[in-house]
């Protein structure tokens, strides 16, 4: 399987992110982290159940604090 691209994704203020647009899955989103023994904040992805997209909405996680 080939590996998928992060695609960023903008929510605007108030808005929720709930349907996979690649493949409309509409259940909600499994976490992903990506470089968490990092010196800067981890990413915090968002990834599909179903067709394994993974999405970037922003999110950040610091682990140094």
């Amino acid at each position: 399987m080939a590996k998928r691209k992060t695609q960023k994704i903008e929510i605007g203020q108030g808005g929720e992110f709930t349907i996979c647009p690649e493949c409309g899955y509409a259940d909600g989103f499994h976490s992903v982290f990506e470089g968490l023994n990092a010196s800067k904040p981890a990413k915090w992805l968002l990834i599909c159940p179903r067709c394994s997209s993974k999405y970037d909405i922003g999110l950040k996680y610091d682990t140094h604090k």
